[in-house]
């Protein structure tokens, strides 16, 4: 049976991903779990399918996948794809911390952020309407992504000029748009992500904001499945 195409595959990235590492924590765990053999040959093929086509997608997607595979099994084939990426990365934040004091570059960045959101599918077309209301938010919680991701790696200390970048996180209006019941409508897991992220970098602590937002937005006799991603 010939490979899905790549298309196809790009479109399936995220389920399968989270398929993959579910599987392999599976395997990684019970080796000879008897009943459960059937997990561990289903992670061995996934991983070997995405392992096999991994160079064909983009560097982001690369990093997703080889680091949280990296994370269940620790295996040491997977840190090229993450040492290029931290590669890739300190690049970039060094231009784009270079060009924040430039007048009006935030906010045109941030318009560029809404222009070019996904609109795909109906949730897409939801966050991309709900960004047109929150201005350099769009643009902030790709820097916020982009500076914790160079924490994880170690190397944020190395970054020049990255407390500017932690300067400029404490002035987009954070409690607002974390706390908002539209955004925590169609973006929950982000909000999620996002509230840890600020904490984790020092820049503020609003999970208690957050959490209370939350429990008004999905009281607990509601039931409720957020989905992951990143």
């Amino acid at each position: 049976m010939s490979l899905p195409s790549l298309h196809e595959r790009l479109l399936s990235w995220l389920a399968l991903c989270g398929l993959v590492l579910q599987l392999s924590a599976c395997a990684v765990q019970q080796p000879d779990a008897g009943p459960d053999e059937h997990h561990r040959l289903a992670a061995e093929r996934l991983r070997a399918t995405y392992d096999a086509v991994l160079p064909e997608f983009s560097i982001g997607k690369r990093r997703h996948y080889a680091q949280r595979l990296y994370r269940v099994t620790g295996e040491e084939r997977y840190l090229p794809a993450n040492r290029e990426y931290m590669t890739h990365l300190a690049g970039r934040l060094e231009a784009e911390i270079a060009e924040l004091g430039v007048p009006g570059q935030v906010e045109r960045l941030g318009r560029e952020g809404v222009e070019g959101y996904p609109r795909r599918t109906e949730k897409q077309r939801a966050r991309a309407k709900m960004f047109t209301r929150w201005g350099e938010i769009a643009y902030a919680k790709g820097l916020l992504f982009r500076l914790v991701q160079a924490h994880y790696h170690g190397m944020l200390d190395e970054i020049p000029g990255h407390e500017r970048a932690l300067d400029y996180l404490g002035d987009p209006p954070w409690a607002a748009f974390l706390t908002d019941p539209e955004v925590l409508g169609v973006y929950a897991a982000q909000v999620a992500n996002q509230v840890h992220f600020l904490h984790q970098l020092g820049v503020m602590d609003l999970r208690r904001e957050v959490e209370a937002a939350f429990r008004r937005r999905y009281p607990l006799s509601a039931s409720v499945v957020v989905t992951q991603t990143d």
